[in-house]
């Protein structure tokens, strides 16, 4: 994102920030802002990412997701998937994707 001028709103829903790489949001719009979790602002600006955006407490966590998490879980050795997309653990019950496939589990 360095170097896009007309970046001027990011969100993130992370209660921990992500280690940011030098210059990534380099040169962005000087008044941009970055909305995170209530609660969570003191970490962003001890990660630094006050460098880059005024950090407002306001983003609502997102609705249809419990938790974002960064281990993939696998089924028979594959890493599998819900119908939207995300990572699923290898017990759930009913449809999921596996390597490209539509598969139901009892």
């Amino acid at each position: 994102f360095g170097y896009c001028s007309k970046l001027t709103s990011v969100t993130d829903y992370a209660t921990t920030p992500q280690t940011l790489d030098d210059n990534v949001f380099e040169s962005i719009a000087s008044d941009a802002t970055l909305h995170v979790l209530p609660g969570c602002k003191a970490a962003y600006e001890a990660a630094k990412w006050d460098k880059y955006f005024n950090i407002v407490e306001d983003a609502a966590a997102p609705t249809g997701i419990e938790a974002v998490k960064t281990t993939q879980t696998k089924v028979n050795g594959s890493a599998a998937y819900n119908l939207s997309g995300q990572h699923v653990s290898a017990n759930v019950k009913g449809l999921v994707i596996i390597n490209g496939k539509k598969h139901f589990q009892k």
